[in-house]
């Protein structure tokens, strides 16, 4: 009876990983998303902020979020943690251009699509309060 369950088991999986997509796709994705932040991050330079490179860094990182924001590669992030844990890096990375760029509200707003992700826990929370604070009052 078991040698019947681990056979059907053996068979089930094999089907899955023959099904499935091949794992490198994952990665790649990964590696293309990776290649706009460090494009992005070039052009941020929180020194000397160039208005025209703060606009393109900002496009760079949108552009990123609508790949990782695609359903089937919200799907392949289910199935690799380095491809899920993009989203919340790129969502940081934005909050610090529009902080740049003098856009606080915006950039609380990316601090909370970070935090939807969840991969920064209290941490995230403790960046938004900081940010917060430094509000001025209405």
């Amino acid at each position: 009876m078991w040698q019947k369950l681990l056979m059907a088991l053996l068979f089930s999986m094999a089907g899955m990983a023959w099904a499935g997509d091949p794992p490198d796709r994952a990665m790649q994705i990964y590696d293309q998303v990776q290649g706009l932040r460090d494009k992005a991050g070039k052009l941020a330079d929180p020194e000397h902020p160039d208005p025209k490179q703060l606009q393109e860094a900002e496009a760079t990182l949108r552009q990123a979020l609508a790949i990782l924001n695609a359903t089937e590669v919200r799907r392949l992030g289910n199935g690799n943690v380095y491809l899920a844990s993009r989203r919340s890096d790129v969502n940081r990375d934005l909050a610090e251009v529009l902080a740049l760029e003098g856009r606080k509200q915006e950039a609380l707003d990316a601090l909370d699509a970070m935090l939807a992700d969840a991969w920064y826990g209290g941490g995230a929370q403790v960046l938004r309060e900081r940010a917060r604070a430094r509000q001025p009052a209405r």
